[in-house]
């Protein structure tokens, strides 16, 4: 599955799935680096949100 990050909110980032739908993740669970337009690719079969 593949994220885009749309934007930084706070402790969160608001990303768009494949699907077009937003999610919101938090930035703990992501590299330190990320930042807007980051795309996020997960190949091990688990979502950042989990």
């Amino acid at each position: 599955m593949t994220y885009i990050v749309d934007r930084i909110e706070g402790e969160f980032a608001v990303c768009e799935k494949e699907d077009r739908t937003t999610v919101d993740i938090r930035l703990s669970e992501l590299p330190s680096a990320v930042k807007a337009g980051d795309v996020l690719v997960v190949e091990d079969g688990t979502s950042p949100e989990e």
